[in-house]
């Protein structure tokens, strides 16, 4: 497959400032659609720092630093994640959609998530859906990804390496050409109103694990204890 970026010296621009941030999206609105992710300091939504939000298009990606450009607060990059017409390319979309909910009020809306296509194509079955993995498997292309250990040490307002950018920017390019290589198999296997589904669900299954449940806790409690004496008397005497 012949790729419009370079893995070796993909084109990116780091927004540090609205300035740029308003030329950036004068690109990416006219975009058909476009790639999303994001590097955050941990993996939990609720205490990861989200240090910058990647927004891509064939070509190049639009790194976005969350500090200098205050993106919580920057309506116009906002309505572009939440645009319903547009189309955004995503891997395990379900992380990135609280991720960005929880840290910076955004929520995705629209979105077509590589790893749940493949599992798809798949049927299910116990196989490596890792990014890494699919980038092996259609682009041919080993990447690096112990390089995202690293923001985990960074706070927002810190300066990235050429390694960090470099890295943050592939992971939206390589999304472009999986997505090329997986629609045509959704459509000849007959999964696209499968696979639409699933992409619609990962957003509300997002919500429902950010919201929680309320529960009795010590009713729930009572109710572990209560099984863990009845294990423990069968353990023993086989009957109670």
């Amino acid at each position: 497959m012949e790729l419009k970026f370079d893995p070796k010296n993909p084109q990116y621009e780091y927004i540090q400032t609205r300035e740029q941030g308003e030329k950036a999206l004068d690109e990416l609105e006219k975009a058909e659609f476009i790639s999303i992710d994001c590097e955050a300091t941990a993996l939990d939504p609720y205490f990861a720092k989200v240090l910058v939000v990647q927004v891509g298009t064939e070509d190049k990606s639009f790194i976005f630093d969350t500090h200098g450009t205050g993106l919580a607060e920057y309506q116009r990059f906002k309505d572009l994640l939440q645009n319903p017409k547009k189309l955004k390319l995503l891997h395990n979309a379900k992380f990135d959609y609280q991720m960005l909910k929880q840290q910076l009020g955004i929520e995705l809306i629209n979105v077509y998530d590589t790893m749940l296509a493949e599992l798809a194509l798949n049927a299910g079955l116990q196989v490596s859906v890792s990014l890494l993995s699919l980038t092996g498997k259609y682009l041919n292309i080993d990447l690096d990804k112990e390089v995202r250990k690293t923001f985990e040490k960074l706070s927002p307002g810190q300066k990235f390496s050429k390694e960090q950018l470099d890295y943050a920017a592939l992971d939206t390019l390589v999304l472009f050409p999986i997505f090329r290589e997986q629609w045509p198999k959704l459509q000849k296997e007959g999964l696209i109103k499968i696979a639409k589904l699933e992409f619609a669900v990962t957003t509300v299954v997002g919500d429902m694990e950010l919201n929680g449940i309320h529960i009795d806790v010590k009713k729930w409690r009572d109710i572990i204890n209560g099984l863990a004496k009845k294990s423990n008397c069968f353990r023993i005497s086989g009957t109670c």
